[in-house]
């Protein structure tokens, strides 16, 4: 069985389990597609203490960006733990627009230009 590295959460009472950490899992999602950015996203961070550091700074931002009307796609400050990994908060509702909005680039960033045209050697037949 694998060893789960105690850290600051996990003393907490935050454990990160799921398919990056599970100890049966010997090759993460990461084998299956390579040259895929993967990000550990956590949740729950009110309660972690102290709250991360960008706490107030990701607040106001989704604040303002929502009562602005939410007007196209800000590059709003993403919220992350002491560890570095993005993290959230759907009770207070912090890091959820800012999350969308990286997802949403991280998407665009992979969208072909031609999305017409095949990988090569795929085949395509103009026939209804």
């Amino acid at each position: 069985m694998g060893v789960h590295r105690q850290s600051k959460y996990s003393q907490q009472g935050i454990v990160p389990w799921g398919p990056l950490t599970h100890p049966h899992r010997t090759k993460g999602p990461g084998a299956l597609l390579p040259g895929t950015q993967l990000e550990v996203v956590t949740s729950k961070a009110d309660i972690l203490n102290p709250l991360p550091s960008a706490w107030d700074e990701v607040k106001d931002a989704e604040a303002a960006w929502r009562e602005a009307g939410s007007p196209g796609q800000p590059d709003l400050p993403l919220l992350r733990d002491e560890e570095g990994r993005i993290t959230l908060s759907a009770l207070q509702d912090v890091g959820l627009d800012a999350l969308r909005m990286h997802l949403v680039r991280l998407c665009e960033e992979k969208r072909e230009t031609e999305p017409m045209s095949l990988p090569e050697g795929w085949h395509r037949s103009d026939r209804v």
